[in-house]
């Protein structure tokens, strides 16, 4: 699937939730990622995207509209010292981008226009005219059944 069809494609409401959550918080730890959009796990990854360097057959393998898909998220390891070991390990970040940004702003007006549509009373229609009375049509009398007619050896016997 090509980047521009991807990139065509609306963002869902878990998409939303990563991309604010990415901003407001800077880069996260796909971890701290699900606790900040309360997104399920299979949720969270389908939404976001696989990690993987694109020749690992999972990435995209659900719908290919994914976040990284896209080019909204991108992420990269950090050396990160943790309590009782000695050396520092990587931990993988995502990070929002800047066509991330772009995407997200744009999602944010068209949700916004789309309740908005939503959220207006109905215009009250005005009343519609009588319609005129038309008489009932009869109905067609079914059609009688006549008896088969004698066969030629039955006429000749009465």
């Amino acid at each position: 699937m090509s980047k521009k069809v991807a990139a065509d494609r609306r963002l869902s409401k878990g998409q939303i939730k990563i991309l604010q959550a990415l901003k407001k918080h800077g880069p996260l730890t796909r971890k701290a990622l699900a606790e900040k959009t309360e997104l399920d796990q299979s949720g969270f990854c389908i939404a976001i995207g696989y990690i993987g360097d694109g020749t690992d057959t999972m990435k995209n393998y659900v719908t290919g509209h994914d976040l990284y898909t896209r080019g909204y998220v991108r992420g990269d390891y950090q050396a990160e010292q943790v309590k009782g070991k000695e050396d520092p390990r990587d931990v993988y970040y995502d990070r929002i981008t800047a066509s991330g940004e772009k995407a997200l702003e744009k999602a944010l007006v068209e949700t916004k226009e789309r309740e908005k549509g939503k959220s207006k009373p109905a215009a009250k229609k005005a009343p519609k005219p009588a319609a005129k009375k038309v008489p009932a049509k009869k109905a067609h009398p079914k059609p009688v059944r006549k008896a088969p007619a004698p066969s030629p050896a039955e006429a000749a016997a009465v």
